[in-house]
């Protein structure tokens, strides 16, 4: 698959602060010219204290799609300091 053409996925904070920062360094180390953005305010914080809840099943459900759909080729579960969500 070409560089342009292939995929990875970005479980991350809507903070829009962080969004460019991780789409470049997602796309340096997946080696992929696309990257599906999974958001959520406090991603880390709902996955990890409350795995089983509806909004952590929702994340699952997109995660599924973008591996499914897109082939994504790596996933990046993304933090922040000062996260709001968290």
């Amino acid at each position: 698959m070409e560089f342009e053409d292939r995929y990875c996925t970005a479980v991350t904070c809507m903070d829009g602060i962080i969004t460019l920062p991780v789409v470049n360094a997602l796309r340096e180390h997946f080696e992929s010219g696309r990257v599906d953005m999974i958001t959520e305010p406090g991603p880390v914080g709902i996955l990890a204290d409350h795995p089983d809840s509806l909004v952590a099943e929702q994340i699952y459900a997109r995660l599924e799609l973008s591996i499914d759909k897109h082939e994504s080729c790596g996933v990046a579960v993304v933090a922040h300091a000062g996260c709001l969500g968290n």
